[in-house]
């Protein structure tokens, strides 16, 4: 899949429990009311999709207005990678998204968030921040823009996973990584 590099928008997120974590750490810095919404161990790509569902903190709302208004903070995304079978095929980029939680028949109509690295230095971290309305928004397979208010963010997410695709005529795969996504409200909160 090719994606036009001004469309994406690079960040980062991540919440889940110790028990859903499947052996990720995060090192990332968490304040009192910021949230590691996904948390990997490693997952290995043989294709660019892989679910997340299994990694995500079951504490974390689907509404993201209250009682804490992710929806206007920021988040962090953390990518580690741990193997990289073609280090021709860089650079790669790693997306983190979901999609609007409603049922649609048809998947290009599905409307999605997100974000991504440009991984292009071979085996390392790579790690983005960002502000959640700033996330890039999918409809119809192709980039809408910023999500800004466009959302619902009472049911903000469903789905979410990991993507991997290269820009180059190299495939990537097999591609191991570890992510991280903490959600962060916005600075005015205590």
């Amino acid at each position: 899949m090719k994606i036009p590099l001004p469309f994406l928008l690079f960040v980062t997120l991540g919440a889940c429990s110790e028990s859903e974590r499947g052996g990720g750490t995060s090192p990332l810095p968490l304040g009192a009311r910021d949230v590691l919404w996904i948390d990997t161990g490693p997952v290995e790509h043989t294709r660019d999709y892989a679910s997340f569902e299994e990694f995500c903190a079951p504490e974390v709302p689907k509404d993201w207005t209250r009682p804490i208004p992710y929806a206007d903070g920021s988040f962090t995304l953390r990518v580690e990678v741990l193997a990289l079978s073609n280090p021709a095929a860089q650079p790669i980029f790693y997306t983190v998204g979901w999609k609007r939680p409603i049922e649609t028949e048809d998947p290009e109509d599905a409307e999605y968030i997100r974000m991504a690295v440009k991984i292009d230095r071979g085996v390392g971290v790579y790690e983005q921040s960002g502000e959640i309305k700033n996330l890039s928004r999918v409809i119809n397979g192709k980039d809408a823009g910023p999500v800004g208010e466009g959302w619902d963010w009472t049911n903000a997410w469903g789905s979410p996973n990991g993507d991997a695709f290269d820009i180059g005529p190299e495939d990537p795969y097999p591609l191991t990584v570890r992510v991280s996504l903490v959600l962060r409200p916005p600075a005015a909160l205590p």
